[in-house]
């Protein structure tokens, strides 16, 4: 996987050399709600799932193909919403977790940006495809004839579209900072992690989850026009 990257990386560099803008480098960190959908295995019906806030971050590279169009690949991570809980306001149920998957999925993202003006402020859309990669931690038994939790993979690489509307200030250098919205949408599985449902004391059935790596979150960045690293060369 390492040399068609390095290649669109090259690629993408030799591309952006006829504009006249400079690539950029961006580091980007927010708070996100993640998502995932619950099955109960006693009816079929689907389970209300609460979400925490997590964190989302990552770090891009800015490859200007024209004067409003960039071209950009992000390496980044995001809340896993395997960590989500069930709604339970009446505490008569709980789901027996006897393992714990990771807090935070990795992710690789490719897409195009559009930069445009509304009364001299500058802002953006950037839609984009995001590649996530899966956990598999098999089955491991419970306590006292809990019964098990199972962590399994449905895809090892997990695709969604992700859409970001940001704005940008720009310093006196032409380097900026940035805040915005953003949504992912996953289109194939990651994971379905089923625990035990238990009500007083006792296995009345199982909870199965599943995450597509889908959220919702707000960001915050900054960004390093590398043509000053030229202007610096050239002093």
């Amino acid at each position: 996987m390492k040399n068609p990257l390095l290649i669109t990386v090259l690629f993408l560099v030799s591309f952006s050399a006829f504009s006249q803008r400079n690539v950029s480098i961006e580091i980007t960190a927010g708070a996100i709600s993640s998502f995932s959908t619950a099955t109960n295995s006693i009816d079929g019906s689907q389970v209300p799932m609460e979400s925490n806030i997590g964190a989302n971050a990552g770090l891009s590279l800015l490859f200007p193909i024209s004067e409003k169009w960039d071209l950009y690949s992000e390496f980044g991570f995001y809340r896993n919403g395997m960590r989500n809980e069930i709604k339970n306001p009446t505490n008569d149920f709980y789901l027996f977790r006897s393992m714990v998957p990771p807090a935070y999925t990795p992710s690789f993202s490719f897409g195009g940006r559009y930069t445009f003006n509304i009364k001299k402020s500058e802002f953006y859309l950037q839609p984009g495809l995001t590649l996530s990669t899966s956990t598999s931690l098999g089955a491991m038994n419970g306590f006292e004839g809990s019964g098990e939790s199972r962590l399994e993979q449905i895809n090892k690489i997990g695709t969604a579209i992700k859409v970001d509307v940001g704005k940008k200030f720009m310093t006196k250098n032409d380097n900026y900072f940035l805040v915005g919205l953003r949504y992912q949408q996953g289109i194939t599985g990651l994971n379905n992690y089923t625990n035990p449902l238990i009500s007083n004391t006792v296995q009345i059935g199982e909870v199965t989850q599943e995450t597509k790596g889908s959220f919702l979150g707000v960001f915050m960045g900054f960004g390093l026009n590398t043509g000053n690293w030229k202007k610096a060369n050239k002093k």
